[in-house]
């Protein structure tokens, strides 16, 4: 099960929106949540929450979403996400007030994969970045996404979360990787800042062209459809690698 908060959110202080980052909101949720949970994400390979903010700064305010992925996140987060109407940054020094909250609830894995399926066309789909995204390899970080770091990140965050079907076929990986390729993107570098320092990556859109099977490309519209949610890359729960599927359909 997947649910999904767009929350609407109006600083006290609007000279402070372009400063802020979502690396402060995952700090937000952590203050909140039961302390046991929260050490137990740290400790876990791949968080089941992940967020990020986006600005709106002719309306003073920003756009909060946050997306827990599985059961355990949802019990935990869903009182605090909506008992909330105001967040503290910075030991209470800067004032968040919430404007707006919307909910999506996906119940089941079996009804996230139905959703998947009636995407209609993915010979072209379109892949955004909305936020800074990067990969790491042998240390570096990757300032250009490639067809098989995304594919593979995103089938691995489908099988941490799923319960009911893996995508362990590693013939039916290496042919979706195979099949599909960069036909195109409008990219640029971004940084995303954290601590005190700024991770190195990338924000835009790609566009992939593929040649799929029909079960192969069921493969494929699962982790399309997944990323919404899910984000990829490093640091999703930070606010990194948040990203928007634009198909023929526009899902």
């Amino acid at each position: 099960m997947i649910k999904q908060y767009r929350i609407k959110i109006k600083p006290e202080n609007e000279d402070i929106i372009p400063k802020l980052s979502s690396y402060y909101f995952y700090g937000l949720l952590m203050e909140l949540i039961d302390g046991e949970y929260a050490n137990q994400l740290h400790n876990n390979g791949i968080n089941p929450i992940n967020q990020y903010i986006q600005m709106d700064i002719p309306n003073n305010s920003l756009l909060w979403t946050i997306n827990l992925l599985g059961k355990d996140a949802i019990s935990q987060l869903t009182p605090v996400i909506e008992g909330q109407k105001t967040y503290c940054i910075n030991n209470g020094n800067f004032q968040l007030k919430v404007l707006d909250l919307n909910m999506t609830f996906i119940p089941s894995d079996e009804m996230l994969l139905e959703h998947a399926k009636s995407i209609q066309d993915i010979t072209k789909p379109t892949m955004e970045f909305l936020t800074p995204t990067s990969f790491k390899s042998n240390n570096e970080y990757l300032l250009f996404p490639s067809v098989e770091h995304i594919i593979r990140n995103l089938i691995n965050r489908w099988n941490n979360y799923s319960t009911c079907f893996i995508i362990d076929d590693e013939d039916a990986i290496l042919s979706l990787i195979q099949s599909t390729r960069i036909a195109g993107y409008r990219l640029q570098s971004s940084y995303f800042r954290m601590k005190g320092t700024q991770i190195p990556g990338f924000r835009g859109e790609v566009r992939f062209s593929t040649k799929l099977s029909i079960p192969i490309g069921e493969l494929y519209k699962i982790i399309l459809y997944f990323a919404q949610f899910s984000g990829v890359g490093i640091k999703t729960s930070l606010g990194m690698g948040a990203t928007k599927i634009i198909t023929g359909n526009k899902s």
